[in-house]
């Protein structure tokens, strides 16, 4: 019986080893801390952050990225690089400006939902805060 048992599990270990590594993500996405202060105020009482999402292409061609804004509606991203290609492994990282009004920050922080894209289908939907003016805080 001990002969059958340790084959039957090398088997099934085997068998989840590779179903695992062919369930790999396309891309590695991470948002990464922003350099220097976290939030500058404007002028017309508004307030910019900025945002840095590291990208690794994880397959094995050529593919393009991009990041949008998905929530609030109301928040204006700045992304000066657009789409970016990258081959096998290669990695960017996205960096750009959210810009909003002072008075949606509450208790300093606000919610944003943003979203990269692949040419190839591949989609993460990232939820993150950023940080802002709090009540009577003039940074």
């Amino acid at each position: 019986m001990r002969r059958t048992r340790y084959p039957a599990i090398l088997a099934v270990t085997v068998i989840a080893l590779i179903i695992s590594l062919g369930n790999k993500p396309a891309a590695d996405v991470t948002i990464l801390r922003a350099a220097g202060t976290p939030f500058t105020l404007l002028p017309n009482d508004q307030v910019s952050n900025q945002i840095r999402i590291k990208v690794v292409n994880r397959t094995r061609a050529k593919h393009s990225y991009s990041v949008t804004l998905l929530e609030p509606k109301d928040v204006k991203l700045i992304n000066p690089r657009g789409s970016v290609s990258l081959g096998p492994n290669e990695s960017t990282t996205f960096t750009m400006f959210m810009i909003s009004k002072r008075s949606a920050y509450k208790d300093g922080k606000r919610d944003v939902r943003l979203r990269v894209s692949g040419d190839d289908g591949f989609e993460r939907d990232l939820d993150h805060h950023v940080l802002g003016p709090s009540e009577g805080n003039d940074q």
